[in-house]
């Protein structure tokens, strides 16, 4: 553990969901949100390394759909940025003194750079590619060798309650309200319930955002 960095828990770039600042909060841009199943995600400008920030997906609770409304808007959480080869302990107590369990990679000699991007608002280089992201979860599971194990999970090994119904909600696309100023109020309690049920780092098992694993 002592030897081990964050490049070795790393989610790789390609693996980590984001979206463009300019997608609209219609009912098909929330839906795309909501069914990828992450609480936290980057979001872009321009190109996907261009992160302005992170969307904290239970914010959008009370959104009611409109073309009016982009996920700009709702970026507003700063991300917090770990260099490649930081040791576990000290990326443990960076999370701790941020107060957040998600944070972003980047190479050590990227990382003044990108974090100097953030403070000024300033577009990051093209040359900087985020090498891609970590949890604190990760962490900790590496350190006590286990997964583990909350009441999502909880869920997913007990899938007879609650949770099918959602899901047979959400697949019928056919039914899903339209992309104007008025949305069906049934549309909105399905996004509540599965903002609700979204796991930060490991919402599926079947998903890449956290824990290095092909969920």
């Amino acid at each position: 553990m002592h030897d081990k960095t964050v490049l070795d828990l790393v989610i790789p770039w390609e693996d980590v969901k984001t979206l463009p600042s300019t997608l609209k909060l219609n009912s098909k841009g929330l839906r795309s949100i909501y069914v990828c199943g992450f609480s936290r995600i980057p979001v872009y400008e321009n190109n996907p390394h261009n992160i302005i920030g992170i969307c904290v997906t239970k914010n959008l609770i009370p959104v009611v759909p409109s073309n009016n409304l982009t996920l700009n808007q709702y970026a507003t959480s700063k991300p917090l940025v770990l260099k490649s080869n930081m040791n576990l302990f000290d990326a443990i107590n960076l999370f701790q003194e941020h107060g957040t369990h998600f944070a972003l990679v980047v190479a050590e000699q990227y990382l003044e750079k990108v974090e100097f991007c953030f403070q000024t608002k300033e577009p990051i280089p093209d040359y900087i590619h985020f090498l891609g992201c970590i949890t604190l979860e990760d962490i900790i599971e590496e350190l006590i060798q286990e997964e583990i194990q909350d009441e999502i999970d909880k869920m997913e090994n007990q899938s007879h309650i609650f949770k099918p119904n959602i899901d047979i909600d959400i697949d019928k696309d056919n039914k899903s309200c339209s992309d104007g100023e008025d949305s069906n109020e049934e549309e909105k309690k399905i996004l509540r319930c599965r903002i609700c049920f979204t796991h930060y780092s490991k919402p599926r098992k079947k998903t890449t955002q956290s824990g290095g694993k092909k969920t």
